[in-house]
């Protein structure tokens, strides 16, 4: 069985569409749990109508507002299924996501299985399949991490797989609490770790909808929790001698790039963000590592000048 954790909070707007996703899997074999993290819309009131109608294995919890990490962390201890996947409320899922996630583990012989998501609006959203390159690789954890680390290519991230039960449990993997931006890279990355291999599936079988109000897109000084996140990974990696020690330096210097590029358009936090972390030597490094030629572009023009960085990104992002 799979469980789909779907935390949500105040997702009026989406949340049976989100649902309808998983009921409409070509996969059968699935439970639901929805944690609701303190909502005071109507997100309650639609769920339960849902849930009346549907008639599928769905549980629904109310918590005070915690936050996300919390609200996931709670599911996974309500979940009953042998593999586990993870849905935003404002998110949705091709058809075929989970049943193609399932089956590239073959019968349990492998730990991960994850594929490529996409964006799209809310007005056009498609439940139904998209064809696009069947591909299908088997990589090691080392090259999953990097190519999580690389996932602006990739098209890759945390809610695109599905993960064993057992491997969390066993490794008492959590999602952190104490921070609210980065949390599902700690998560994923920690699991990575305890993994023989993984299938990657060259499918954008996971949507991200595009909303002005979601948490990505608000701005707050508290994203550098990116970096506090990449520095947790780095961490948690470093005592594997196998572990190439530069993607951990690299992921650092990307998540500081992130953050100067998301405050180009507010001075007082990007002056905050120069003083209390080293923008210099993460462009150098970007120049020379760099994965994206916007990235070594960027990082050649922050060397020569910050605020001719900060002003020309934000006038790149206005159009």
């Amino acid at each position: 069985m799979v469980s789909v954790i779907v935390p949500c909070f105040n997702a009026s707007e989406t949340i049976v569409c989100t649902l309808n996703s998983i009921i409409n899997q070509t996969y059968d074999n699935i439970e639901i749990i929805i944690i609701d993290d303190g909502s005071y819309d109507n997100t309650e009131e639609l769920i339960k109508s849902f849930i009346c109608e549907a008639k599928h294995n769905i549980k629904y919890y109310y918590q005070d507002n915690k936050g996300v990490s919390a609200a996931r962390n709670w599911g996974i201890s309500k979940c009953g299924g042998d593999y586990i996947t993870f849905l935003d409320a404002d998110d949705a899922y091709d058809v075929h996501y989970i049943k193609s996630l399932v089956d590239a583990l073959g019968d349990d012989k492998h730990d991960f299985a994850f594929c490529k998501y996409s964006f799209v609006k809310k007005q056009d959203v498609d439940l139904k399949h998209h064809k696009s390159d069947n591909e299908i690789g088997l990589l090691n954890k080392y090259e999953m991490l990097e190519k999580y680390v690389h996932k602006r290519k990739t098209m890759f991230s945390f809610a695109c797989g599905i993960f064993k039960k057992s491997i969390i449990e066993e490794n008492n993997i959590v999602f952190p609490v104490d921070i609210k931006y980065g949390e599902d890279s700690v998560f994923l990355c920690k699991y990575l770790f305890h993994c023989r291999d993984g299938v990657w599936i060259n499918k954008n079988l996971y949507k991200y909808h595009l909303r002005q109000k979601s948490a990505m897109k608000l701005e707050s000084f508290d994203k550098i929790q990116n970096i506090y996140a990449y520095e947790m990974i780095k961490e948690y990696w470093q005592n594997d001698t196998n572990f190439d020690h530069n993607i951990g330096e690299y992921m650092v210097a990307r998540a500081i790039w992130s953050i100067a590029k998301e405050f180009s358009g507010n001075r007082v936090f990007f002056e905050r963000l120069i003083s209390e972390y080293d923008l210099s030597s993460a462009m150098k490094l970007l120049r020379k590592q760099g994965d994206e030629i916007t990235i070594r572009i960027s990082s050649i023009i922050y060397e020569y000048s910050p605020y001719l960085f900060r002003n020309l990104i934000r006038i790149a992002l206005k159009f």
